[in-house]
């Protein structure tokens, strides 16, 4: 009866490390999709923001 608990409860250890390493690597996998969608994002909004160079022709007086 002994033998047959431990080796339940070593089945279920074992069961459990597989299931917790599959769901990781799932999870990984979609976060680094979405730091992909979110690098590029910051790409386009660099390149779509004006550079400093071409604010300063249309500089304005800083009122105090």
């Amino acid at each position: 009866m002994t033998t047959l608990i431990l080796t339940a409860a070593a089945s279920f250890a074992f069961g459990l490390l597989l299931g917790d390493r599959r769901a990781v690597k799932q999870c990984n996998d979609i976060l680094d999709a979405n730091m992909r969608d979110l690098f590029a994002a910051i790409g386009e909004e660099r390149n779509a923001l004006p550079s400093d160079a071409d604010t300063q022709d249309d500089a304005r007086p800083t009122v105090h």
